[in-house]
């Protein structure tokens, strides 16, 4: 997983020289940050990471369980692989058919990369009343936060691109990970009723499944708020997004 994020940050080296902006370096690196909200999640989503004992390996304690420092390696590989492969599809302009299919690639990447973890055993586990478990061992809802929650951020960093260059780059480190709190307690709560609650079977699904619908749209309007395009045109381009944006803010003042 460390070769995993150090890849994405060779790529996202690239991509700053490329459009002279520190923006990609700084959105691979607070990527590692969020493992902060992650272990908040952790709690209310129902995921135990092992854990070593070892005083040298424990990064911090959260209501009395440890984290060890690779649950932040971790993240930080699950971080990049969700989060850059959209702040890259911006970068290039891309349709907004195109923006949704990069969306559906980061949780399909999501889903691969859980489903061989959690069928290797040990690292991690999903306990609870999970529901939208469609495959094998990962609850899929989760892929739906992640990658709303992941978006928030990246649009955000990509709007006010010009302002994060240079040293304000620095803010990224705050800003994916109190994007990542905010949009998995938004989108997950139905979730996370369900996994710490008792209800019957039908109502663990709908909730997994109402959680999914409200990440869909929450990405939608992220795409909407942040980024100033119609979710549904589906062949209109960043640029057309923003002088839409930039319109519709203009006629407000």
């Amino acid at each position: 997983m460390l070769a995993i994020a150090l890849f994405f940050l060779v790529i996202a080296a690239f991509d700053s020289k490329k459009f002279k902006s520190w923006v990609p370096i700084g959105m691979v690196l607070g990527a590692a940050f969020c493992v902060v909200p992650e272990a908040i999640d952790n709690y209310l989503g129902g995921v135990y990471w092992s854990q070593s004992h070892m005083p040298g390996d424990i990064m911090f304690v959260l209501m009395g369980r440890e984290f060890d420092w690779y649950v932040a390696i971790m993240w930080w590989a699950f971080g990049t692989i969700l989060g850059y492969i959209l702040y890259a599809a911006l970068l290039r302009r891309v349709k907004t058919k195109t923006l949704w299919i990069c969306l559906i690639l980061s949780g399909i990447a999501d889903i691969v990369v859980e489903e061989l973890l959690l069928g290797y055993g040990g690292i991690y586990t999903y306990y609870g009343n999970q529901p939208f478990v469609l495959i094998k061992h990962f609850p899929c809802w989760w892929l739906f936060v992640n990658v709303a929650s992941l978006f928030l951020s990246v649009t955000i960093a990509y709007r006010f691109r010009n302002w994060f260059n240079g040293w304000h780059s620095v803010f990224i480190l705050l800003l994916m990970p109190f994007c990542y709190m905010g949009g998995f307690s938004f989108c997950g709560m139905p979730a996370i009723f369900a996994i710490n609650g008792i209800f019957s079977p039908f109502v663990k699904q709908l909730a997994g499944v109402f959680t999914c619908l409200v990440s869909v749209i929450m990405a939608g309007a992220t795409m909407y708020l942040v980024l100033g395009r119609n979710p549904f045109a589906m062949k209109q381009d960043i640029s057309a997004g923003m002088r839409m944006g930039s319109a519709n803010a203009a006629s407000e003042m």
